[in-house]
């Protein structure tokens, strides 16, 4: 064998991932959902597991696209997002954004993707979370263009 050290086919760093975390509070139906949590009124009691965590589906333009258990919320409803990502960097982003339910679409049996339209989308949080995200979308498509090797 050569006293060489081999060249590493890739850095376990390259598959370490942003962690978001999204609670979501509408105050017009006084829900509140969190990681696994869906509350309705303010009662611990109304607490309801949930199967699936917030996820972003989408950003685009001034706004954003996630999923949610359903019923969680209605069209024109005013909400409020806390979004908190981890690892991407010396610190992290928390951002705290209001808007404006413009669609709402059957996803399953349990979910729906719900479109937010940002209402100050000139927020300097906001436009970080947007420079973030789409970096992250750029760092995927390379990685998976050097995957197939074009």
């Amino acid at each position: 064998m050569s006293s060489q050290k081999k060249a590493k086919l890739f850095e376990a760093d390259d598959f370490k991932s942003a962690e978001i975390q999204i609670s979501f509070s509408n105050p017009v139906s006084n829900t509140f959902i969190s990681e696994k949590v869906k509350r309705i009124g303010t009662s611990n009691k109304n607490n309801r597991t949930i199967n699936n965590p917030i996820q972003i589906l989408e950003i685009l333009g001034n706004s954003l696209t996630i999923s949610l258990p359903k019923s969680s919320c209605g069209i024109s409803h005013k909400v409020d997002l806390e979004i908190n990502v981890k690892n991407v960097g010396p610190m992290p982003l928390e951002i705290s954004l209001r808007g404006k339910v413009t669609a709402i679409d059957y996803a399953s049996e349990d979910e729906e993707s719900v479109t937010i339209e940002v209402q100050n989308p000139n927020d300097v949080s906001w436009k970080d979370f947007c420079k973030f995200y789409s970096k992250r979308q750029e760092a995927i498509h390379v990685f998976f263009k050097n995957v197939r090797g074009y």
